[in-house]
């Protein structure tokens, strides 16, 4: 402790020891102005000895409340601030009446700040405002006040401390610190409209205010919670714009979300890019190059993700980002179909310890680039792992699904249709369940179990009846029909895919199915008709040409040899790249024989054998044998 410079004490000599004024009887005058003495020279220890000696010895003195005040003061400066809370509360208790408990409250609610007892500091705002509301320190007290409610996280009662100062003391220097707090504790309680109406105030009418740069980029952010995307992205642009250098980092990532939501891609990944450009140093840098990968994988263009992966890991390979920037390359490389390579990156990514709500999807990632590189083994490990380390419900049902097509593809049919029924058991709600009984109910047809397959298809179709997989079910369940010998409603079925899914792969087949069950029930009538309407609809397609050799043989079966030799002339000219030309040289043959007209049908039994050599020994053999016939005649 140093000396004093200001000497008050009386000295008496006592047996060689020295005592303070105090001591000796000091009158009160005296004691108060040797402690205000001291506090004027900033000698705080020495002024809180004399006003404690001071209260002690006249505790309802006259100077009492201000010595109290002074006392807490002191500790306040030396930043002692828990006994300058003692203080400042005895003077409340004390003289609750004085004039200076006004600046004790507000000292005693800086001091229960500095200790991080916001809710006492709140208490000591509050009390001040209601005694004493035209006091200059008021506007102060409430902002301070507002601030704590905040930490607090009581955002409504903040919202109305702050509220009361924008309406009871407009001109406040206060007020724009209030608007940015306000639109803070509105921001926290979702109420983002009127927290954009909050900021906006701070901009426009307080340009210059350090808080105006951060209410034009809350702005954004509630345009952006909002989903109102364009107002977003104004916002956000406005910060670049108008507060040049001031969060700018975090303006163009707001930029960058923006252009993602409104699907323009590869303006995001630009926008995220030029963070890690501009300001590499930021710890949104790294985040930019991450964001700029993903945009550009949602662009379409993992090659551009890649090459922004690569400037990652040349500066950011140590950050906390470095795994999910693995995850995204492999997602590239699946892209690319570099499925090898993408199956490492996402196992390195799992290793390096991806956040646990990325992992789902990494093992799931993992899983799909194992399946496509054909490794169905390790392909169902992987998803197996994700449906049992993850509650990711959505993942688990693709994951589930994924591994129907695992075992498939290791040819255990009949472990793929028992996973489809676990499925069912499991997921009973999922918008997959229709494909998973469709595509039960091919496996059960490919393991000949009709019956099986019948029933799949027709509860799939029960789920969904026009949905993407209903042209699928509906194709096997007229197939599993057939099989059974229901000629009828494999006819009914044919006929529906046909009509039903115009547009899909295998209504061409449908046509042509139809016309076959019908032929099968023998109306040959109703047969031609679906023929005829495969060929005319379907030009193109194979079953096209199909269909006009089924015609031709018609007519050949009901022994009508003049139509089945014009049907045969017409299939011949149409569609020479049949695979149905060699049998139907053959058959063109014994309609041109069976009408006497030898000369062609042994030209057509010998373009049979010249062109057709490789058809087999028994089309090979008819056709000598008609040429045999035809040289006989």
């Amino acid at each position: 402790m140093t000396r004093p410079s200001r000497t008050v004490w009386t000295f008496v000599l006592l047996g060689g020891l020295v005592l303070p004024g105090a001591a000796l009887g000091a009158s009160a005058k005296d004691m108060v102005g040797s402690a205000d003495g001291f506090f004027l020279n900033r000698e705080y220890r020495f002024a809180i000895d004399e006003y404690t000696n001071f209260l002690a010895k006249f505790p309802n003195h006259a100077e009492a409340p201000r010595a109290r005040f002074q006392l807490g003061e002191c500790h306040y400066r030396l930043k002692e601030y828990g006994k300058a809370v003692t203080a400042f509360n005895a003077l409340a208790a004390k003289n609750p009446a004085e004039p200076l408990l006004v600046k004790g409250l507000y000292r005693l609610g800086e001091c229960e700040t500095k200790l991080g007892h916001a809710d006492q500091a709140a208490k000591a705002y509050g009390r001040l405002v209601r005694r004493a509301p035209k006091h200059r320190l008021a506007p102060a007290a409430l902002s301070a006040q507002s601030e704590a409610l905040y930490k607090l996280k009581n955002f409504r009662q903040a919202a109305a401390a702050c509220e009361k100062l924008i309406k009871d003391y407009r001109t406040s220097k206060y007020v724009p610190l209030a608007w940015h707090t306000l639109g803070w504790a509105r921001f926290e309680q979702r109420d983002y409209s009127r927290a954009a109406d909050a900021f906006n105030p701070v901009v426009t009418r307080h340009p210059k205010e350090p808080a105006a740069a951060p209410s034009q980029l809350k702005i954004g952010e509630c345009y952006y919670e909002l989903k109102q995307y364009p107002k977003a992205l104004a916002a956000y642009n406005k910060v670049l714009q108008s507060f040049p250098g001031a969060l700018s980092d975090e303006a163009l990532m707001g930029v960058g979300s923006c252009h993602f939501e409104l699907k323009a891609y590869e303006d995001a990944a630009r926008a995220f890019e030029s963070v890690a450009e501009k300001y590499p140093r930021v710890k949104d840098a790294p985040n930019g190059l991450l964001n700029a990968a993903k945009s550009y994988l949602a662009a379409g263009k993992p090659d551009k993700a890649i090459a922004a992966a690569d400037k990652f890991d040349a500066t950011y390979s140590k950050t906390e980002f470095a795994a999910r920037m693995t995850a995204e390359r492999a997602r590239a490389l699946l892209k690319l179909k570099r499925f090898d390579e993408a199956a490492r990156r996402f196992g390195a990514a799992i290793q390096a310890g991806l956040p646990p709500a990325e992992q789902p999807a990494a093992f799931f990632g993992l899983g799909d680039a194992l399946f496509e590189a054909k490794q169905f083994k390790e392909a169902l490990t992987a998803y197996s792992q994700l449906t049992a380390k993850f509650r990711d419900r959505k993942l688990a049902e693709n994951a589930a699904y994924s591994i129907i097509f695992c075992h498939a593809g290791l040819g255990e049919m009949t472990k793929a249709v028992a996973q489809c029924r676990s499925f069912e058991r499991t997921h009973r709600k999922s918008r997959l369940l229709a494909s998973v009984k469709q595509v039960e109910g091919e496996y059960q047809y490919r393991l000949k179990n009709y019956p099986a397959a019948r029933d799949a298809c027709m509860a799939s179709l029960r789920l969904d009846a026009k949905g993407e997989y209903a042209d699928d079910a509906t194709y096997k369940l007229a197939w599993a029909h057939r099989q059974l010998g229901d000629n009828v409603k494999a006819k009914q079925q044919f006929l529906k895919l046909a009509t039903a899914f115009p547009q899909s792969p295998f209504a061409p087949e449908g046509l042509y199915m139809a016309g076959e069950a019908a032929a099968s029930l023998d109306d040959d009538g109703e047969a031609t008709r679906h023929l005829e309407a495969c060929q005319k609809k379907y030009p193109n397609s194979p079953f096209a040409g199909n269909a006009g050799y089924r015609i031709a043989m018609l007519h050949y079966e009901k022994k009508d040899y003049r139509a089945a030799r014009q049907k045969f002339e017409a299939f011949l000219k149409t569609h020479p790249t049949s695979p149905l030309m060699a049998r139907a040289l053959v058959f063109a043959g014994e309609s041109e024989f069976q009408c006497g007209n030898y000369a062609q049908a042994q030209q057509l039994y010998q373009d049979q054998l010249r062109k057709y050599p490789a058809a087999g020994r028994e089309w090979a053999d008819v056709a000598s044998y008609g040429i045999a016939w035809c040289l006989r005649k």
